[in-house]
């Protein structure tokens, strides 16, 4: 007999209970639709039903719904712990975290669905988003490079600094402003055996930049402006804009350089082939236009992330056209070839931002180029020639 008045008691306090849950979700949404954020907050944070998953997915839910992220953050997570992984829970956690801005923890969430349900189309979106994003999430000051060149025509070593201002406003629309310098350390021309002249070994590169950009669960599309300018031993400036435009796994880029020496443009396709819990596997096709003289080129690259590393391997056949770079005066005027390319990139992420370290082989090859004669007051036509070109990286980027 005292074990039926205790059940039934228990089924009494469990339907009490229930009651008080549901009672507390609706007093705070009446409250937020009066605009009482805080007391919202608060009446739920003080209910007794933080045990309960039904309650604490409704106030989630709730949250949500309502644009307060951070704390549709903290009830999701309890949902996972009292599911212990819940496939649903975790999936609203990932973007709960990528709405309220944290894009590692949501890479985190969304991987953690793919590990259940590989094929979950929600979660390779928000996996594809958040790549994207936390590259372009509020930071100042970002970006110290440090680049070692061998073989190169012309470069010894740089190092760079990009300054960085991105922030969000309304309707997650990203707005920034880069300004990036890097001094090189070149070889002179009178090293390369072009002409005696007395000219700096360096040579400082800054581009100012302004994007803006506009993300959402379907898609981005972001559009960049800006200036180019070389000074030193080879002078050259330009102006520089271009558009980009994604959509879930799917990226198309076009931008052109109207530089001193006529327009460089260059337009990338590229999409994931595959995607996986901690891995993307993207094919690009790639197109460059000097001066109406195109090449193309075809690459595949990989990204794989396991916690805080990640690697970057990708490989490139066909060809790219650098650049071309003017001595003073135009007295030497070179066109280089790149006919593959391939790389490898290492990465940490830290408290404040990511180290990383890598390296990158080219095959160069350079066109026939002339270079005007001071004592025979003629040009000089060079052979053409090809070589190997091998580059290092060193950088740690800092967030604030």
């Amino acid at each position: 007999m005292n074990r039926l008045v205790l059940i039934f008691f228990l089924m009494i306090s469990s339907q009490l209970l229930a009651d008080n849950c549901n009672d507390t979700i609706t007093a705070a949404e009446l409250l937020l639709a009066a605009g009482n954020i805080d007391e919202a907050i608060a009446i739920v944070e003080q209910s007794a039903c933080h045990q309960d998953y039904v309650f604490v997915m409704n106030s989630g839910h709730l949250f949500y719904e309502n644009e307060l992220f951070d704390d549709a953050v903290t009830y999701y997570k309890i949902a996972v712990d009292l599911s212990e992984g819940n496939k649903d829970a975790q999936l609203l956690l990932g973007w709960s975290e990528y709405y309220a801005g944290n894009y590692w923890q949501a890479l985190d969430s969304f991987q953690s669905v793919l590990k259940l349900d590989p094929e979950n189309q929600s979660a390779l979106q928000g996996v594809d988003l958040a790549l994207a994003k936390k590259s372009s999430r509020n930071r100042v000051g970002n970006y110290v490079t440090s680049h070692i060149y061998s073989n190169d025509f012309y470069k010894k070593s740089a190092i760079g600094l990009t300054s960085n201002i991105l922030f969000t406003t309304w309707s997650d629309l990203s707005v920034g402003v880069t300004q990036r310098r890097t001094v090189y350390d070149i070889y002179t021309p009178d090293e390369m055996n072009f002409a005696p002249d007395n000219l700096p070994s360096t040579m400082i590169q800054q581009e100012y930049w302004l994007s803006l950009g506009k993300y959402g669960q379907n898609g981005s599309v972001r559009v960049v402006g800006g200036k180019y300018e070389n000074d030193s031993t080879w002078n050259e400036e330009g102006s520089v804009v271009g558009i980009e435009i994604a959509r879930h796994n799917t990226k198309m880029s076009a931008i052109i350089s109207d530089y001193d020496d006529g327009v460089y443009s260059q337009y990338n396709f590229q999409t994931a082939a595959a995607v996986g819990a901690n891995s993307v596997a993207t094919v690009f096709l790639s197109c460059q236009d000097a001066s109406r003289k195109p090449a193309w080129s075809l690459g595949a690259s990989l990204h794989y992330s396991s916690g805080k590393w990640a690697a970057d391997i990708s490989a490139r056949g066909g060809n790219e056209i650098r650049p071309v770079y003017l001595k003073d005066l135009s007295v030497y005027n070179i066109k280089q070839e790149i006919h593959s390319s391939c790389s490898i990139d290492f990465s940490r992420q830290l408290p404040l931002g990511v180290v990383f370290v890598g390296g990158e082989c080219q095959t160069i090859y350079s066109p026939e180029s002339t270079m005007w004669q001071y004592d025979t007051l003629e040009y000089e036509t060079f052979p053409a020639s090809e070589g190997n070109l091998w580059l290092m990286t060193i950088g740690f980027s800092f967030e604030i």
